[in-house]
């Protein structure tokens, strides 16, 4: 039936705000997912390198996700206006869930499983230190279905990014929009820890099927979800809308009215803004002004910096990093190390962002990370110099200044530097060059390595990270506490004005 038929009033046992508590956990179930197959290549890697898969090849694992998610993000944007935002994300956990079954086929993990038990028990016994090798084209079958999920999962990846944000964007209020939207780089770093835990613990079939419930457990729960009242409106439904609110509010409240209200007026302001409706938008907006262009450069520079500071490599990478810098640590224990961190990280990025503003941070993540990768190019370049649990250290202090400052602040900025009207293609703009820059640095990164040696691959990236600082100081205003259209009037070339509160329209837009 639709929302005009069946309304859906407040559910009795989530008083209050509970019900954007409980959207914003569920939608963010994919973003947990993302996570897995953003890690699972560090924990797989080893698995495939024992069955003599080359390096070559193990980079094609890591870096596949990437152009996939290109595609993705091509399909699932257009979807979300066309199918609406709720539709589309339970379309985003079918390749998801696709990706990791295809991970199970059975083929694949018997000989995984197999190959990797008798790995296990020759290095027990000592009587051979030659890796487990396949008959009969095994290792190109396993291969070519590695790759086929990955890919798989990749168009799921590219999705989540696309719904998520702009899910948990429409259904939140005001006073709730910064802490629950910063939940999708926290569930993304958990997935990321799971899999790093699971990893050495269980076999390949039962890693794939943990990772794979996620996406199905979303698709369960999801169900139950109301679309986005924004989307609603933009569609000329107010009685849906008003049904959504009713369900996502509390009408004890008493200011589901007004807040409704306060929407209409945005999504025809925003309308008017793009020339009269979403159709008339188009790429050459992004470079018509000054404005715009400062914006993308903000954007697209600070994801080009991300990548480049070498994060994507050393999350894919990062039990082959740890065995390789001599730690003292067991490589599977010191990746779950760093990934906690970088979960505290997130955690600790939620509020920190409105608390101290966007450019202290910044400087402090960028500056940091540059010091931390200096001195873990040092471990590698100068082995034995350091005690072993200095490269551990190291990329701790690096995944947590990651997480508070470089990881959320392209995703941040993006909604605060550009227009209502533009965003939505910002969005694309950003994220393709995301995944085309994740794709370079994950598949190039073994060929870097062994060209400028381990070390001059981490100091090329602690030099990206001391560009950023410059970058940052010459390119970005702080936003913190400002209107979009004082930030955005700024960009255009107007004198910064005096900050004042945001509006709700303001923060709806």
């Amino acid at each position: 039936m639709t929302s005009h038929e069946q309304p859906r009033p407040h559910p009795a046992w989530l008083p209050g705000k509970s019900p954007q508590f409980v959207a914003t956990i569920v939608v963010n179930l994919i973003a947990f997912s993302f996570g897995c197959a953003c890690g699972w290549p560090s924990v797989a890697g080893p698995r495939l390198s024992a069955l003599g898969c080359s390096e070559e090849a193990l980079s094609w694992v890591a870096a596949v996700v990437w152009p996939a998610g290109l595609v993705g993000a091509a399909l699932f944007g257009p979807l979300t206006e066309r199918l609406g935002r709720r539709l589309s994300a339970l379309l985003v956990a079918v390749p998801l869930a696709a990706g990791w079954l295809i991970l199970l086929l059975p083929q694949l993990w018997r000989d995984m499983d197999a190959a990797v038990a008798v790995e296990a028990e020759d290095a027990v016994n000592a009587t051979s230190a030659e890796p487990v090798m396949l008959e009969d084209g095994g290792v190109d079958n396993i291969l070519m279905s590695v790759l086929a999920g990955r890919a798989i999962l990749g168009v799921g990846m590219g999705g989540v990014l696309i719904v998520c944000p702009m899910y948990v964007g429409e259904v939140v209020e005001d006073a709730l929009r910064g802490q629950l939207g910063s939940y999708m780089p926290l569930f993304i770093n958990a997935g990321i820890l799971y899999v790093y835990a699971l990893g050495a613990q269980v076999g390949w079939s039962a890693l794939a099927l943990l990772c794979a419930a996620f996406p199905v457990a979303f698709l369960a729960l999801f169900f139950c979800m109301p679309e986005t009242p924004m989307y609603m409106l933009s569609r000329g439904d107010e009685r849906g809308a008003m049904d959504s609110f009713m369900w996502l509010r509390d009408p004890r409240r008493g200011d589901v009215d007004g807040e409704l209200s306060t929407l209409k007026a945005s999504v025809k302001r925003s309308d008017a803004d793009g020339g009269g409706g979403h159709g008339t938008v188009n790429a050459r907006d992004l470079v018509a002004t000054r404005g715009s262009r400062h914006a993308l450069v903000i954007v697209l520079g600070l994801l080009a910096l991300q990548q480049f500071s070498g994060i994507t490599a050393i999350l894919n990478y990062a039990n082959s990093i740890f065995d390789m810098a001599g730690s003292t640590l067991r490589p599977d224990v010191a990746s779950v190390v760093v990934a906690a961190v970088q979960l505290l990280g997130s955690v600790a990025a939620c509020g920190l962002a409105d608390s101290l503003g966007r450019l202290p941070l910044l400087f402090a993540s960028y500056g940091s990370m540059a010091a931390a990768l200096g001195l873990l190019g040092a471990c590698f370049r100068w082995p034995g110099l350091m005690p072993g649990w200095v490269p551990v250290v190291c990329l701790s202090f690096y995944i947590l200044m990651y997480a508070v400052g470089s990881g959320p602040a392209p995703f941040l900025l993006l909604v605060e530097v550009f227009p209502a009207h533009l965003r939505a293609l910002a969005s694309q703009a950003g994220l393709g060059a995301l995944f085309t820059l994740a794709f370079l640095v994950a598949k190039f990164f073994s060929t870097l390595s062994n060209a400028l040696g381990a070390a001059g691959c981490f100091w090329l990236f602690a030099g990206c990270c001391t560009a950023g600082v410059v970058f940052i100081r010459l390119t970005i205003p702080e936003t913190k506490g400002r209107a979009v259209d004082d930030i955005v009037a700024q960009l255009e070339g107007g004198a910064p004005p005096a900050p004042r509160k945001v509006s709700k329209a303001d923060s709806i837009v």
